[in-house]
């Protein structure tokens, strides 16, 4: 009776992590095949990443010379990096991104950016400007007449 119990117990163990162990490693191949059924019909927006393309996307995780875990994303056959910045995460390295940017948004990029520049400039009157405009202002050709 133990002996039936026991076997019976080691069996659909035995079952059960084999079948685990295949869905864990076909588990790509299977997000793959829902992922293109479930949007079969439905097309691709313009501008975004292929269908085809899109699901083969995924995470990779490394760990750097420091011993530091570095995040990217695989894409075909290169591993773009995943930064942090302020306003949320970046993907690629800028020029990465600047080179993939058609005309009209690099020159959406550059114009509001050189409208933000005259803010980062040094708005400190300059103490040498104001002093001549003021000795022009008491002694200049308006007021020597």
């Amino acid at each position: 009776m133990i002996g039936k119990l026991i076997r019976y117990a080691f069996k659909y163990t035995i079952l059960t992590l084999g079948i685990s162990y295949l869905t864990y490693n076909s588990h790509d191949k299977i997000n793959h095949f829902i992922n293109n059924v479930k949007f079969y019909t439905h097309f691709t927006e313009e501008g975004f990443v292929k269908k085809d393309h899109g699901f083969d996307l995924r995470l990779v995780y490394e760990l750097n010379g420091k011993g530091n875990l570095e995040t990217y994303v695989k894409s075909y056959s290169s591993n773009l990096p995943v930064f942090q910045r302020n306003n949320g995460i970046m993907i690629g390295s800028p020029e990465y991104n600047f080179s993939n940017f058609t005309y009209d948004e690099a020159s959406e990029l550059c114009k509001s950016k050189l409208k933000e520049l005259p803010d980062k400039i040094n708005t400190k009157p300059n103490i040498k400007k104001r002093a001549l405009e003021l000795i022009y202002d008491l002694f200049g050709e308006e007021n020597g007449k």
